[in-house]
């Protein structure tokens, strides 16, 4: 298993301002910044432990939007061994978790993606059951 973060900021941006907006969600995380193309950064983290998501997660589990994450891992899942979920930036500035529905929204300033890479179907599925577990009636059917 492996996550990665990747935000784009722009010459219009900030940033430390988007490195503090990651760093809301991601406490233990070693955040890296680099050149991409003319004039934008890439602010990237990754990890091989679950536990890199632990804040996200329970943001997740907060606010009730396991489901509309779930979704939407499942539907950018590859079928082989990848998916990613979006966050909106600018709702992270304001330290809101926002999911971004990457079929019908493109954020102005881009968006947070969280990759996650599986070596097996197996790690998927237990993946899922952590983060985004099945609901029904808005409660948690199976949390582990």
């Amino acid at each position: 298993m492996k996550f990665t973060i990747r935000c784009p900021v722009y010459p219009t941006e900030d940033s430390q301002i988007v490195v503090n907006a990651l760093e809301n969600f991601l406490k233990t995380a070693s955040l890296d910044e680099r050149p991409v193309g003319q004039n934008r950064l890439e602010i990237t983290a990754s990890s091989e432990e679950r536990d890199f998501l632990h804040i996200i997660r329970q943001i997740i589990h907060q606010r009730k939007i396991i489901d509309a994450v779930r979704t939407r891992i499942l539907a950018n899942w590859n079928g082989l061994d990848a998916s990613f979920v979006l966050f909106d930036k600018q709702a992270a500035i304001m330290r809101k978790l926002k999911l971004v529905d990457n079929r019908e929204e493109v954020p102005p300033l881009g968006a947070i993606r969280l990759e996650c890479t599986f070596a097996s179907d197996a790690e998927f599925d237990d993946f899922l059951s952590w983060f985004v577990p099945p609901t029904e009636n808005g409660h948690v059917l199976d949390a582990r």
